[in-house]
């Protein structure tokens, strides 16, 4: 069996503050997508927002579940809604990776792991569908209530193999 192999399709870092990243022209070649981010943000307790292709009907869907640094955490669910949530972002480094599996194929809902660390904070890890059988061929990461911050990084890769 052939070893999956991370090809590097883009990386965005910042130099300013902004409200939303997007990964555009997504090519359908790979098997499965990659994307990581240290999820730099100008708040603290900072809800994510995940969207493809730009569709905001009630699409997406995960089951979710994350532990607090200092206290209790929490699992649930989320069904029918316009994007992926509950990804925290900090004014501290982090990490975040997403990963997306068959995003080209045409014949199937997309499915994905998302997995979050902040340090002293919290970790959260969900799985996750998108209800639209289109390929993806752009992804947009928005911190809700408030921007990317100088320093944050985001990278796309794509999966061989």
């Amino acid at each position: 069996m052939p070893q999956a192999t991370y090809i590097p399709l883009a990386t965005i870092t910042l130099s300013s503050t902004d409200s939303q990243i997007d990964f555009a022209n997504i090519p359908n070649t790979y098997r499965d997508l990659v994307i990581t981010s240290n999820m730099l943000t100008t708040a603290d307790t900072v809800t994510g927002v995940i969207r493809f292709n730009g569709v905001t009907t009630s699409t997406y869907n995960a089951v979710q579940m994350y532990g607090l640094g200092s206290g209790s955490g929490a699992s649930g669910s989320q069904s029918n809604q316009t994007s992926f949530s509950d990804i925290f972002g900090r004014t501290s480094p982090g990490f975040f990776q997403m990963q997306i599996f068959d995003y080209a194929q045409t014949d199937k809902h997309k499915s994905g792991l998302i997995r979050v660390d902040q340090a002293a904070y919290a970790t959260y890890a969900a799985a996750v569908r998108w209800a639209n059988t289109a390929a993806i061929t752009s992804i947009s990461i928005a911190p809700s209530g408030a921007s990317w911050t100088n320093g944050a990084t985001f990278s796309l890769f794509g999966i061989a193999g």
